[in-house]
């Protein structure tokens, strides 16, 4: 199975991207690394995608996938930045929705 996991360097998403490489998943990371870290993802096996998934073009650049697993988002509670919440949170969440729905990724 190929999964992507959409936010796949954060705390969340690298422990779910970590789980799915132990089932023998092909894992594939799409991370924009705003707030994530390298260090989430030190020895996982898996393809890194530096992108934003608020950007339309991220999706040209994606390969072949099974499924979808979304952890992308903006979550810190202090951000004064109104429209960058909602670029990512949901502008982001319907282009990943959209692509799933083109392709017909689970």
């Amino acid at each position: 199975m190929r999964v992507l996991v959409s936010g796949g360097a954060g705390f969340i998403g690298s422990n779910i991207a970590l789980a799915l490489a132990k089932k023998g998943a092909k894992v594939f990371i799409l991370d924009n690394f705003y707030s994530a870290d390298f260090k989430n993802i030190i020895g996982l096996n898996c393809e890194v995608i530096v992108a934003d998934i608020s950007e339309e073009n991220t999706f040209k650049k994606l390969p072949s996938l099974d499924a979808i697993i979304h952890e992308a988002a903006v979550t810190d509670t202090t951000l004064a930045d109104d429209r960058l919440m909602m670029k990512v949170n949901y502008l982001g969440f319907k282009n990943v929705l959209n692509y799933c729905l083109k392709k017909k990724i689970r």
